[in-house]
């Protein structure tokens, strides 16, 4: 398994599969609004931003997913968006994915993420598979009932 790194032309089939991956989740909870698919416009801004590392990632030639991660000089980095395409879902790969990206990155002190209170395969594979902790709960936006948990994982750093 391994990280291949995204060029600007790779975007909008980032976008595509990332989206349509978090789509299943909204669609099998009833009352959950879709503006909790991730839209085009946040996907961009977070693949913009100045300390954005995006890639793909793919198994023996297989793209089975993507992440962006923002990557900060203090090695407090963000996990802003994970996903495991739609055909791969439920096949190991998610947990792979996450020490992969571990291990890129082994510089990092903590790791931190977002995921909605609904996503309930989310949570168990952070807190269960990835060893993520839940730190805060909040609200989606002013005008929504929708919580969002904020997770941490502190990373042991070698001496």
């Amino acid at each position: 398994m391994k990280l291949i790194p995204l060029d600007k032309s790779d975007w909008p089939s980032f976008i595509e599969d990332c989206q349509a991956s978090f789509a299943l989740a909204v669609d099998k909870e009833e009352d959950i609004p879709t503006e909790l698919i991730p839209p085009t416009e946040d996907l961009l801004e977070s693949l913009q931003h100045p300390n954005a590392q995006s890639f793909f990632i793919e198994d023996s030639g297989h793209r089975v997913g993507g992440v962006v991660l923002q990557i900060s000089a203090d090695q407090h980095n963000h996990l802003d968006f994970f996903y495991i395409s739609v055909s791969d879902i439920g096949k190991g790969y998610g947990s792979r994915a996450w020490y992969l990206i571990e291990e890129s990155f082994p510089e990092t002190k903590v790791w931190e993420t977002v995921t909605p209170y609904f996503e309930k395969r989310n949570i168990a594979f952070y807190l269960k598979k990835c060893g993520f902790k839940i730190i805060d709960i909040f609200p989606f936006n002013d005008d929504s009932d929708e919580l969002m948990f904020t997770f941490e994982k502190m990373m042991i750093q070698e001496k």
